[in-house]
Order: C-alpha cells, then structure tokens, then sequence
C-alpha cells in the first residue's frame, strides 16, 4: 500500500509525486545532486539560511520570513511535511507554489529522473522542486528545514551563509540513532565551516555533541540560551530580544519564544548580507509571524485549537501552559503513540481517540488499547470526532486537536469546509 500524503490527488503531476513516495526514504546526497545537476544547479542561484531540528524548524523558519520580509526582500521557505496540499512546501513571501509553477518543473524532472538509478524519492523531488522554484522566482533567500536528520538530507547540498540547529529529542530513530548524542550528531551535519551556526536550548549532551563538531570544523556558534526574556500569559508569548521593549509573538504556544530566539539570532547574524534589516524589522516581524496549526485557535465558540505536535517532547510542552483540554488525539503509527498519550492524557478533561485517513495512521483501537489507563471515547474518523469534541468542549476545557500534522492538516479542510474557518495563512 502506498503510504497517504494529503494534497498529492487529482491530477497527473500530484499522481507522479505521489507515486514516488513508493521509493522510499533513502539518506544520502549523491541521488539529490545529481538530480539538481541535471536541473541546472538551482541551489547555487540563491542565499539560503539552513535549518536542523526535531522541533521548532518550521516555526523558526516562518518568524525569519516573516522579519525579512519586513524588510522588503524576496523570502522562500521550504518545509516539510505540509498540512493539506503539497503547494504548501514551497512558499515565496507568503503565498505557496502556484499549480502551474508545479506542473512545469515536475515536467522537468520526470525528464531528467528517466536516466538516473536509483530514481528519486519524494523528498528528493520535493527538494528540487524547491530549489528550482526559488531559483526561478529570483528570491533574495532561502530558508530551508531539512526533512530528517541533516548530515544526509537531501537539503544538504546547500552552501548556506548561516545555519541554526532547534530542538532535539527523541524522533526517526529508527534512522538518526537511539540516544541524543548520536541524533544529534546527524543534525550537526549541515554545520559548515567558517559558517555561523546558531544554536537553540537544549539537553546537555545534545549540546556537547553539537559544539563539539562545530569545533573541528571551524564553526563559530551563537548560543541563543539568555538572548531574550519570556513572559507566558496563557497561550501568549510576550517577548522581549535585549534591551527591547516586548512584543506579543505571533504564534502562541510555549515552545515559541525559543523559535523566536534563535530567528532573531540568525537575523542578526546575516545583517552585514542584507543591510536594510534592522531590530525594528525583527520585532515587527517577529509579531506579525503566521504559521498555521501552531496553537492555533480557529474558533472561538466553543473554544477549538490546533497543534501539530506529534513526538514526545512535543507533546510535553503542552503541560507548561496549565490548562484542562477537550482532547482529540490521532497520531501515526511510527511514532510513540504510548509516550505522546502519557504525556498529554493527564492533561484532558475529556479524551478522544480517533484516527486520520490513510496507511500512515494508527488504527484507533490500537491507540485505544495503549490508553487502557486513560478514561477515554473513540471515534472511527476525525470528522466524527470533531463533532463529538464540539458538542462537550467548553471554555474551561476547550478543544484541543492534536497528535500529528496529518491529524491537523485533515481537521483544519474539514473545520474550513464546515465551519468556515479561515485558510491556512503562511
């Protein structure tokens, strides 16, 4: 069976991308380079800002666009994997990839991949879709997330001007290792030398691990740890970079502050490159962030969120903000479903098992016989338990949707074709 990636149906050049997914995951750079020599190098016709991490790359990443942008200059950013269509993984100063832009460079990679053995993989694909596009639309930088790991991730044939390495935890280690040190020596692997790495709080061995390499290679690193002050109301950050008055962030939820620590930091550190960028650009930038499924709250009667938090670590933050949560929760089937449900069923007044649509998924009364200890409903689909989350969600304990981004992808199509909720806003 063809492993479900939403947004990848309805007509050929979905149905080609979709198909590559039969390839699977393959670590290494040879395949990726090859592929972009055939294409013409795109990833030499741009800057790019390189970004590793199990959580906070794409949030990092959205407050960095978001502050170039305030100053006035052409922003890309590719992430992955996206919510709803694949269009979302390809995004210039705001707005992701048009269909027609799709269709032409699919076009011509299915031209060059012809030749090549192995053939590409999807993320292999989706990586020179990006570049290609980037180069194409003539931006001014790049910020690239790596899919997974980073010392071989298709994203790292870039020669970036800065690196940032977010937080590390437990995540495919089933590829990048079992124990932090050897995780994160796979994300210090897109470290470059002479190239400043900036790096986010984390466990102590991680960061051992990772100034450790960056010393063989000449990388001068910026800690981000003390850089700023954070003053959590409820799910608002307020935020203050120095001696700076604060501001509110733009994404709400714990872990963002840090996220906004380390953009900032990587803003200051590539200035000299882009002279118009000043502090207030950062700050106003930094507040005006959007990211969708991030904490979200997308309807406010009842009360209804959001998040795309689907490991462990992830999972855990949600204790910080205090609250008692209706919890809908559908996670996939390779990740630790029992240590994502132990550290967020505590937290639940009402818990709702469910599943999203496809192989990926884990069966709901698998995830229900792994919350034996949990008082709990099930619900065969998310429609069906967003409905029932609804009926019982209340302002002391409002809807919380979670457990994995292809759990948030699909509830946010179904509460925007029901519900009326906004689009997804980048």
């Amino acid at each position: 069976m063809i492993p479900h990636e939403p947004g990848l149906s309805g007509n050929p050049t979905r149905q080609y991308l979709h198909n590559l997914v039969l390839h699977g995951i393959k670590l290494g750079l040879q395949n990726t380079q090859e592929l972009l020599r055939a294409l013409g190098n795109p990833q030499d016709q741009f800057l790019a800002v390189h970004i590793a991490g199990t959580n906070g790359k794409g949030s990092t990443a959205a407050f960095l666009a978001s502050i170039l942008r305030r100053a006035g200059y052409k922003t890309a950013q590719f992430t992955s994997p996206h919510l709803i269509d694949i269009t979302e993984r390809f995004i210039v100063d705001g707005q992701p990839m048009s269909d027609a832009d799709l269709e032409d460079i699919v076009q011509r990679i299915k031209t060059v991949e012809q030749d090549m053995d192995p053939r590409p993989t999807f993320f292999e694909a989706c990586t020179a879709i990006a570049f290609t596009h980037f180069a194409q639309q003539n931006v001014d930088i790049a910020i690239i997330e790596t899919g997974m790991g980073g010392r071989l991730d298709s994203t790292n044939v870039l020669n970036p001007i800065a690196t940032a390495i977010t937080n590390i935890s437990y995540d495919h280690t089933e590829f990048l290792g079992t124990t932090l040190t050897q995780i994160a020596t796979e994300k210090a692997g897109i470290l470059k030398p002479n190239t400043p790495a900036i790096i986010a709080e984390n466990p102590p061995e991680a960061l051992q691990t990772i100034h450790a390499i960056a010393r063989k290679i000449n990388a001068p690193v910026i800690n981000t740890e003390g850089t700023y002050a954070n003053i959590t109301t409820g799910l608002e950050n307020h935020f203050a970079l120095h001696q700076e008055n604060p501001v509110t962030l733009g994404l709400d939820g714990p872990c963002q502050a840090q996220n906004a620590a380390t953009a900032a930091a990587l803003a200051h550190t590539i200035q000299d490159q882009f002279p118009r960028l000043n502090t207030h650009h950062i700050l106003n930038g930094l507040q005006d962030t959007h990211w969708p499924c991030r904490m979200q709250m997308v309807l406010q009667h009842p009360p209804a969120y959001i998040d795309v938090a689907h490991n462990q670590h992830g999972a855990e933050q949600i204790k910080l903000l205090g609250k008692s949560w209706t919890m809908l929760l559908a996670v996939s089937s390779n990740k630790d479903g029992l240590g994502i449900l132990n550290a967020l069923a505590p937290q639940a007044k009402h818990l709702i098992l469910t599943q999203f649509q496809g192989s990926r998924a884990l069966p709901t009364m698998e995830l229900s016989r792994l919350a034996t200890a949990y008082p709990h409903t099930t619900k065969p689909d998310i429609p069906q338990a967003i409905e029932h989350g609804l009926k019982i969600a209340t302002p002391q304990a409002p809807l919380l949707i979670i457990g994995s981004l292809y759990t948030a992808g699909e509830a946010h199509a179904y509460l925007q074709e029901h519900y009326g909720i906004p689009p997804l806003q980048f």
